[in-house]
């Protein structure tokens, strides 16, 4: 399929399981998708957040700029983060890195879920690394 294809494919899936229109979509799901793609976020995988976001209650231009802060935290890590992710390890002992090559290799969803487990859930750590708060809601 040409990349047309499975750019339709996402927004109808989205539509489909998510709580949106294609009007709010091409608002702004066109830039948020240059930038996730920027930071190792597959198409899928932003689909699938765009549906679980709008699906919790968020508006679909809030779940997009959700979305896209995210990803520039992914390109883009401050002090903060770079500090807080240097003490940070997964259940192997591995270092989490949460950047585009971890993104890359193991998806999104994963490696949010292993910095997640890494900080307890510490909002406060998770905030070092994700500081805009749009980013997690």
């Amino acid at each position: 399929a040409n990349d047309a294809d499975k750019v339709s494919a996402a927004l109808n899936k989205t539509i489909q399981l998510g709580i949106t229109t294609l009007p709010e979509l091409s608002q702004g799901f066109a830039q948020t998708a240059v930038v996730a793609k920027e930071a190792g976020i597959k198409l899928e995988e932003l689909s699938g957040a765009v549906a679980a976001l709008t699906l919790k209650g968020s508006s679909t231009p809030t779940a997009l700029t959700g979305i896209e802060s995210l990803a520039r935290v992914i390109i883009n890590k401050t002090p903060e983060a770079t500090a807080a992710l240097k003490e940070l390890r997964d259940e192997a002992g591995k270092p989490i890195k949460f950047d585009i090559a971890e993104i890359k290799a193991i998806g999104l969803t994963k490696a949010l879920q292993n910095l997640n487990k890494a900080t307890n859930g510490n909002a406060q750590v998770l905030a070092d690394i994700i500081p805009e708060s749009l980013a997690y809601s």
